[in-house]
């Protein structure tokens, strides 16, 4: 279990292992880092550095979770890769994490109960967390 938290059925929060997390950065070193800290956790780990890879990875599989950054060159942006991804996956789980405020959230991803934000930058706890609890919530491939 991920801190104290608990899904919305009174659950703790499902762990990542043996989950599967599509991480999105078009920065290698940050990607490197997120895929990191998940591995630790017990996921598998896929990464891309931009949209075109991530929509190309998303349609050989169903990640249990999107991590992408807001800002992503070459045109499409995290939210426009997130509504690429749920028109493929339409129950994908997403955290955005980003150095902008929540702000920079179109209405329509900000209210999602399966959509989350985090601020750059912030700590290895505070992306488990977040992680942990969107797992908790995800109606994807309920493997527990």
């Amino acid at each position: 279990m991920l801190g104290n938290e608990t899904a919305p059925d009174g659950s703790p929060p499902r762990s990542p292992v043996g989950r599967t997390v599509l991480v999105v950065d078009d920065d290698a070193t940050i990607r490197w880092l997120l895929a990191d800290v998940l591995a630790d956790m017990g996921a598998s780990v896929l990464e891309a550095s931009g949209c075109a890879e991530a929509v190309a990875l998303l349609r050989t599989g169903t990640p249990d979770l999107l991590v992408t950054d807001l800002d992503l060159p070459g045109g499409a942006d995290g939210r426009e890769l997130v509504i690429a991804a749920r028109a493929i996956h339409p129950e994908l789980p997403v955290l955005f994490v980003t150095g902008h405020d929540g702000q920079a959230l179109a209405p329509s991803h900000a209210a999602n109960a399966d959509t989350a934000l985090l601020n750059k930058p912030f700590t290895a706890a505070a992306l488990q967390r977040e992680v942990g609890r969107l797992l908790g919530r995800s109606t994807c491939r309920d493997t527990d």
